[in-house]
């Protein structure tokens, strides 16, 4: 009998090649299902500023401000709500807003405010003027912790003085005080373009340019200590100025009895300083003016000479 001669090698069968093809092609959707857990990340390092400083950086940085005033027998309780804010709300906080918190000692006054940081040469009104735009925003002290949100421009949007907020309402608050800090800095962006406008405009003695400018800048609300807001009151002090000299030369005429003249000039104090508030005066000084021109007694042939 021959030997048996050995079993022919054969390859993997159609239907073996298929199941592989099969499993390695829903491989990728099996891992899918079931993702490795990730890591979760510590809570983000949040800033907390003083007054002086909060005030400097909101000027500076142009970004909301969330406002903390502490108790002296609610640091603790404070301190733990703080902890037990969400990851999410913290990632917030530190990536939006500006932190300031104010410490009271137990008779309800201010702590000291941190030093100044390396390079920094703060002069002794900086603390004084941060000390009285926060009163005016804080109001009266209880003793109750308060939280306040503010805007970019350091108007409040929201209060919260009875209890500090569940971590979901606090961040709708964000929320919304990080939505309407946008619509004020694109008024502070406006304003102060528009003021160089209105700077140029009076420079060249185009005062009518210059006021219709204006005009359109008054309409932005923003707080009056806002320092955009103070060099909008400091340029209105500059036309009002050209405003005075232009009205005084138009009644110094008039109070000389040289009405035509008078009432030329009235005309053009109108057309060169188109602001409501000055509009009726010139007004009213025009039509007494007409009154006298076409009065019986003539004032006109008496001062209308040129």
């Amino acid at each position: 009998m021959s030997p048996a001669s050995p079993a022919p090698l054969r390859g993997p069968s159609t239907s073996a090649i298929l199941c592989v093809a099969l499993l390695l092609g829903a491989l990728p959707s099996l891992l899918s299902l079931a993702p490795l857990p990730a890591l979760e990340a510590d809570p983000p390092e949040v800033e907390v500023l003083g007054p002086r400083r909060g005030l400097a950086a909101l000027e500076a940085e142009r970004r909301p401000m969330l406002l903390l005033v502490v108790p002296e027998a609610q640091r603790g309780a404070v301190d733990l709500w703080w902890s037990e804010l969400g990851k999410g709300t913290l990632r917030r906080i530190a990536k939006g807003f500006l932190v300031v918190r104010i410490d009271l000692d137990g008779e309800g006054a201010w702590g000291a405010e941190a030093p100044p940081v390396e390079g920094e040469t703060p002069a002794p009104w900086e603390k004084v003027r941060a000390r009285t735009w926060l009163t005016g925003r804080i109001g009266e002290v209880t003793d109750r912790p308060l939280l306040l949100l503010l805007d970019c421009a350091g108007a409040p949007v929201a209060r919260s003085d009875e209890e500090l907020p569940k971590d979901a309402a606090l961040k709708k608050g964000l929320s919304r005080t990080a939505a309407l800090s946008q619509q004020r800095l694109r008024s502070i962006v406006e304003v102060e373009r528009g003021l160089e406008v209105v700077g140029i405009a009076a420079k060249k003695r185009r005062f009518r340019e210059a006021c219709q400018t204006f005009q359109k800048l008054r309409e932005l609300d923003l707080p009056s200590d806002h320092p955009v807001a103070e060099a909008r009151e400091s340029r209105f002090l500059d036309l009002k100025k050209e405003y005075d000299a232009a009205f005084a030369v138009a009644r110094d005429l008039e109070q000389k009895d040289q009405l035509t003249r008078s009432l030329d000039e009235y005309e053009k104090v109108l057309r060169d300083f188109p602001l409501r508030e000055w509009d009726r005066e010139v007004r009213t000084r025009i039509g007494i003016v007409l009154g006298r021109l076409n009065g019986p007694i003539g004032g006109g042939l008496q001062g209308g000479g040129r």
